[in-house]
């Protein structure tokens, strides 16, 4: 897990260094403050090395994607709980009318085989593919997946968490927290928003675990970006009085 990052000479961002990193970590600011460059020079450092890292959200090829992070999680146990279930209640928070989800598979043209999710709805004689339920739900089982699927050491990149009601966000981040901290795994996630209605629901789940949790926002200052830190208390005083923060 990284404690800290030096970035320098990266796109928009000379040098840059983010310091006391969590399990969880978010990155505010205003459009064009080098959120995305931040997330992009994490992956090249962890690329180097011989763990993995996933980069939300990717958007070609998304349901053969979803198809093939469903099969592996199939084949995963976790600590007794049946991850199906889990995954099945969280995402009715999204779509109530959702019953089950189902892995189809398919010939393409080539004779090699693709899959992707059918999911099965209260009242619906037929089947509906996943994609047709809308950018929030599917953001959201791509973020549950990928978390679900890592393996130790690994690192979440989620680039622009949104599409989802703003009622919704405490949920979200619980379900970021929970399964950053509960899945005998140690992994590391970043995420990035220009959105102030991620806030509270950050704020919510890093008051209930302090440890856990951190947030930044990145800014121009004097022809340079810089990193502003923020303490828990910090966060829940400037929600309270509905102060700036992004």
């Amino acid at each position: 897990m990284y404690k800290s990052l030096y970035i320098t000479d990266t796109r928009c961002i000379q040098d840059l260094e983010l310091q006391n990193l969590k399990a969880v970590n978010l990155i505010v600011g205003a459009n064009n403050t080098g959120k995305t460059t931040v997330l992009r020079a994490i992956a090249a450092k962890h690329r180097k090395t011989t763990h993995s890292f996933e980069f939300l959200p990717i958007r070609e090829h998304r349901s053969m994607r979803l198809g093939n992070l469903w099969a592996l999680m199939e084949m995963i146990e976790w600590d007794g709980v049946i991850i199906r279930d889990f995954l099945i209640g969280r995402l009715q928070l999204i779509e109530e009318k959702l019953e089950s989800i189902f892995l189809q598979h398919y010939k393409r043209e080539n004779s090699t085989y693709g899959r992707y999710l059918l999911a099965k709805l209260k009242g619906a004689d037929k089947l509906v593919t996943t994609e047709s339920l809308g950018s929030g739900f599917n953001h959201f089982l791509e973020i549950l997946l990928s978390l679900v699927t890592r393996k130790p050491n690994d690192v979440v990149l989620i680039d622009g968490l949104e599409g989802f009601h703003y009622l919704l966000f405490p949920q979200v981040w619980e379900c970021i927290f929970r399964l950053a901290d509960n899945l005998q795994v140690e992994i590391q996630v970043f995420v990035t928003s220009s959105k102030s209605d991620v806030l509270p629901g950050f704020a919510e789940l890093w008051t209930k675990y302090p440890e856990m949790g951190s947030l930044r926002r990145l800014e121009w200052y004097d022809g340079k970006i810089r990193e502003i830190r923020y303490e828990v208390n910090e966060l829940n005083y400037a929600i309270e009085w509905n102060l700036a923060v992004v």
